[in-house]
């Protein structure tokens, strides 16, 4: 049945120093609202969120759709190549600003708030999840990126369902991968029949929330590769005492920010700790294995393309995604080299000498990022360079 066009009026919502164009849609009778996160490379007019937003216009929920950017910053992103569309952080905010607005509407301020994010908007929507954690009551997540909300995601006191398409193995796998020990898993069957998503519609304010990924389906006559692995995974639970502790720590402290701050900056140090610990180094060097993790992101950064680039520096430590970026140019890239064009290029940039030379700062540097980046994204990096290059991009390899 197609679903009712609900008329959407234009609304600004404000967020800090900048003010959000958004279009709020609130039916007869609605009891809740969705508010929409959308992906990196979207916006509110997004076709796919508006056809959801739309059937739950129908189903009597109210949705507030709205740009997680202002047009001047949109303008910018598009020559910097994404450095504002994927500070996840920023964005997180923003949704969080806009949860604060729809709380603060004289129409919308008795209803129950849920979240529904897309791509990397998936991410967004869990951090802001976790900064509200007495507010939101429910999240879903379609082809998300969890695992750029790592840091958030014990912080997430609502029922959270993360959905990821059947051909979508990759995205899968960060889905996977971002599970808090503390979430349910919840799968769902080829009917679409998902008990734990109905038992959470049921749960009251004392029950532990339900989370999980729904499990990719198979193509017709693809065998399910994940069935046994799956079965055979032992189901973690959420404890109410957990649950208590948690709550007490993200209730005292409402904004993520300086908890995430404080986990990049330990993040990025363990980074250079690790480099340091390659080659012997003392922590008063620390402006030498600083000095190897700037040479060797910037080499990598100027031989991708700006896209690629993006994607990269999503995954990186807040902290060391601003080195990543330091000094770029999207308008001379990608610069052309092969593997020893590569090394040159680090050398260069090296105020000193290493046993081994360039190649292995290269390997050290690299095996220290290969805790945050995924197996998935280095593929993509190396599939984008020459073949002699790609090899030496292989963290944990050499």
């Amino acid at each position: 049945m197609a679903a009712t066009s609900w008329f959407a009026r234009p609304t600004e919502i404000a967020a800090g120093d900048v003010a959000l164009a958004g279009d709020l849609t609130i039916p007869p009778g609605a009891r809740g609202i969705v508010l929409f996160a959308h992906g990196a490379a979207s916006s509110r007019s997004s076709t796919r969120n508006r056809f959801v937003a739309a059937q739950l216009a129908d189903a009597g929920l109210a949705t507030l759709l709205f740009d997680l950017l202002t047009p001047e910053e949109q303008e910018e992103d598009r020559v910097t190549g994404g450095a504002l569309r994927f500070d996840i952080p920023l964005l997180a905010g923003r949704l969080a600003r806009a949860t604060d607005y729809v709380r603060g509407h004289s129409e919308t301020r008795k209803l129950a708030i849920g979240y529904f994010g897309a791509s990397a908007g998936g991410a967004v929507a869990l951090i802001a999840a976790a900064a509200r954690p007495g507010v939101v009551r429910a999240v879903v997540s379609r082809g998300g990126r969890p695992d750029l909300a790592e840091e958030a995601l014990a912080g997430i006191m609502a029922p959270t369902l993360l959905i990821v398409g059947g051909a979508d193995h990759p995205v899968a796998e960060w889905n996977a991968r971002a599970r808090a020990p503390r979430l349910r898993e919840a799968h769902r069957d080829r009917r679409g029949r998902d008990p734990h998503v109905r038992g959470a519609r049921r749960a009251g304010a004392g029950d532990p929330p339900l989370a999980g990924v729904v499990r990719p389906v198979p193509r017709r006559g693809e065998p399910d590769r994940r069935a046994a692995a799956v079965r055979d995974r032992p189901e973690p639970v959420l404890t109410s005492a957990a649950m208590h502790t948690s709550a007490e720590r993200w209730h005292a402290m409402p904004d993520t920010g300086y908890s995430s701050f404080d986990a990049t900056v330990d993040k990025t140090n363990r980074i250079l700790k690790e480099i340091e610990q390659t080659f012997g180094w003392p922590k008063s060097r620390r402006n030498q294995s600083y000095a190897a993790l700037k040479a060797v992101l910037h080499a990598l950064r100027d031989r991708l393309t700006v896209n690629e680039a993006a994607h990269f520096a999503a995954q990186l430590p807040v902290l060391v995604r601003g080195i990543y970026y330091h000094g770029w140019d999207p308008s001379r890239v990608p610069v052309k080299m092969n593997r020893e064009e590569f090394l040159e290029r680090v050398q260069q940039q090296l105020p000193f000498e290493v046993d081994g030379g360039a190649e292995r700062v290269v390997q050290a540097v690299l095996q220290a990022l290969g805790h945050h980046v995924t197996e998935g994204e280095w593929e993509n990096v190396r599939s984008s360079v020459p073949r002699d290059l790609a090899s030496l991009l292989a963290p944990g390899v050499h």
